[in-house]
C-alpha cells in the first residue's frame, strides 16, 4: 500500500517577486527553512514556481519551462549541493527582472553597500563579523538591483537570519578576498573585475561547480531543457553596466584583521 505524502508550500520573496517553493518530500523544506528565508503564506500571486520531485527513474533532472522550474531526483538521494541548484533556478527567474546574484557577503556602512566575493573558505563570513557596526545585508548570496541605471544592494533572503526586511541601499564597492600576511586594497582594471565578477556570478558559480564535471573523462553535462546563452548574454551585459558606475577592489586582507577602517 502506498502512502501519499501531500505536497507542502512556501514562498521565497526577493524584491516583489514571489516564488512558490512546492515539495512532498520533508528532507527538502527541512533543508531550506533552514537556510532561506521562507514564509508559509503570502497575500501575493507567485510570480514562479520551483517543484522538487521524486523520479525513480532518474538520478538528476532539471527543466525550465517559462515560469517554472522543476527538480527530479531519487527518493534516497541526499543532495548536500540543494541550495546550488534552488540559487541557480532563482538567478534564472529575477535575472529579467534586473536582479543579479553574487556568491558573497554584505554589508550596509552609512548610507552605503560592500560586496564581499570570493570561493568558498576564504573569509567572507569573517569578514563581516569584523564590520562595527553590523548591518548584515548578506551571509552567503549578495542581491544586486539595477534601478534605471543606479545599482541597488538589496537585504538577502539567502539568509535565514534576515527576517525583518532592511531598505535597499546604494551599492558603493565590491570587494574581491585574498589572504595574504598584509591588508591591503588594490583598484582592479575593469577587465579584472569582470572576470572576478563574472566568476563569482551565482549563475557561472553553479555551472563551474555542478554542472561542469571536474572529471573530463565524462564530458556530459547534467543540464536538461536549459538555454545558456540567452542568460549568458544577459549577465555579460549587466556586469558590464555595472562595472562603469561601481569600482572593484582586490582586498588582500590578514586574518582577523578588521577591515571597516578601511571602507570608503
Amino acid at each position: 500500500m502506498k502512502i501519499h505524502i501531500k505536497a507542502k508550500k512556501y514562498y521565497f520573496v526577493i524584491d516583489a517577486l514571489c516564488i512558490e517553493v512546492t515539495s512532498s518530500t520533508p528532507y527538502v523544506f527541512n533543508f531550506l527553512k533552514k537556510q532561506y528565508n521562507l514564509v508559509s503564506s503570502t497575500k501575493k500571486h507567485p510570480d514562479y514556481q520551483i517543484v522538487f520531485d521524486i523520479d525513480p527513474l532518474s538520478t538528476f533532472k532539471m527543466q525550465i519551462y517559462k515560469k517554472r522550474g522543476t527538480l527530479s531526483f531519487q527518493k534516497k538521494e541526499k543532495f548536500s549541493h540543494l541550495s546550488f541548484f534552488f540559487n541557480f533556478l532563482i538567478q534564472l527567474f529575477v535575472l529579467p527582472h534586473n536582479i543579479l546574484l553574487i556568491h558573497g557577503s554584505s554589508v550596509k556602512k552609512n548610507k552605503n553597500g560592500y560586496i564581499f566575493s570570493g570561493p568558498s573558505g576564504i573569509g567572507k563570513t569573517t569578514t563581516i563579523k569584523n564590520v562595527q557596526p553590523i548591518h548584515i545585508y548578506s551571509n552567503d548570496v549578495a542581491v544586486i538591483k539595477n534601478e534605471a541605471g543606479k545599482y541597488k544592494l538589496l537585504c538577502s533572503p539567502f539568509d535565514s537570519f534576515n527576517k525583518k526586511e532592511k531598505r535597499p541601499v546604494e551599492l558603493k564597492t565590491i570587494y574581491f578576498l585574498k589572504q595574504s600576511k598584509k591588508t591591503t586594497i588594490k583598484k582592479l582594471k575593469v577587465s579584472k573585475g569582470y572576470e572576478y565578477l563574472l566568476k563569482n556570478s551565482i549563475f557561472f558559480y553553479y555551472l563551474d561547480t555542478i554542472v561542469v564535471p571536474k572529471n573530463k573523462t565524462n564530458s556530459k553535462k547534467q543540464m536538461i531543457d536549459l538555454r545558456i546563452p540567452e542568460y549568458y548574454q544577459n549577465i555579460q551585459k549587466f556586469l558590464l553596466q555595472l562595472l562603469t558606475v561601481c569600482p572593484t577592489l582586490l582586498l588582500e586582507k590578514e586574518k582577523n584583521n578588521a577591515i571597516y577602517p578601511l571602507l570608503d
